[in-house]
């Protein structure tokens, strides 16, 4: 498999299950974990990041992060991205970026990260805590193992970025493109849980006892019978619960009535 090129595209809706499948299949690695999946690089011209992003799920008709006390949405047709910092007094990671575009992957309803577009810095409309991306491409190729250079292969004019969504957090649906739910998405994403029961305990058959006079009549003196395992003999005596047979090839044996009986080792021939 060719790793020095991948192009990325938004209608192919290719799910990426972790944060480092998609990296590695992507740029060119082979991360095994998130935690070694960072990729932010640096280029003069061609520089990208690749950022993935949990969009914030609704509340009681607000917005509420998803994760990192920050909301995340995307708006306006997908055409803009908006990164609001709910606690403004942690430390601001975001306010120098040197790389030039924005791989942006969403986290989406069945746990699964789509590729978005390739998104750039909207000055225009970010402040301090509130930094707004617009998208202006849907296809890019990845070039080099591991990748650090990007060519966009289209081009999209955004439009105007809309701001209603900001209207005291309210839900409106013609803003937000994604489906809303009143439930967080770790818990749309989380399996139902089926409880486990234990299948019930079969009382173990106790052995039937056989008396001597049921086994008489089963098995007369001197009749004939057949042994699974001894063959063919004539039935000698029965006393105690052992039954006495003289096998033609074995010879005579004592053998427990009980035992050949309900195992079905004997029958009357």
């Amino acid at each position: 498999m060719d790793l020095r090129v991948r192009i990325l595209d938004v209608s192919e809706r290719r799910p990426f299950r972790t944060i480092y499948e998609a990296i590695n299949w992507c740029v060119g690695t082979e991360y095994k974990y998130w935690g070694r999946a960072c990729w932010p690089n640096y280029h003069p011209t061609d520089g990208f990041r690749m950022w993935f992003t949990q969009l914030a799920y609704i509340e009681k008709g607000r917005y509420v992060p998803a994760a990192f006390d920050c909301i995340n949405l995307i708006c306006c047709n997908g055409n803009y991205h908006v990164f609001d910092k709910v606690n403004p007094q942690k430390p601001d990671s975001m306010t120098t970026q040197t790389w030039k575009y924005d791989l942006i992957f969403s986290k989406e309803v069945g746990g699964y990260y789509y590729f978005r577009g390739v998104f750039v810095a909207d000055e225009e409309h970010s402040a301090m805590h509130h930094y707004v991306s617009k998208r202006v491409a849907t296809k890019a190729r990845l070039i080099g193992c591991p990748a650090r250079r990007l060519e966009l292969l289209d081009s999209v004019d955004a439009g105007e970025f809309d701001e209603n969504y900001l209207k005291n957090r309210i839900v409106s649906s013609d803003v937000v493109d994604l489906p809303l739910s009143s439930k967080p998405r770790a818990v749309m994403d989380k399996p139902p849980v089926k409880q486990f029961i234990a299948p019930k305990k079969k009382a173990p058959v106790k052995p039937k006892k056989i008396s001597d006079n049921e086994c008489l009549k089963l098995f007369p003196i001197n009749c004939r019978v057949y042994h699974k395992s001894f063959g063919f003999g004539t039935v000698n005596s029965i006393k105690d619960a052992i039954i006495s047979i003289s096998f033609d090839i074995s010879g005579e044996k004592d053998l427990g009535v009980d035992f050949c009986i309900n195992n079905k080792l004997l029958e009357k021939v």
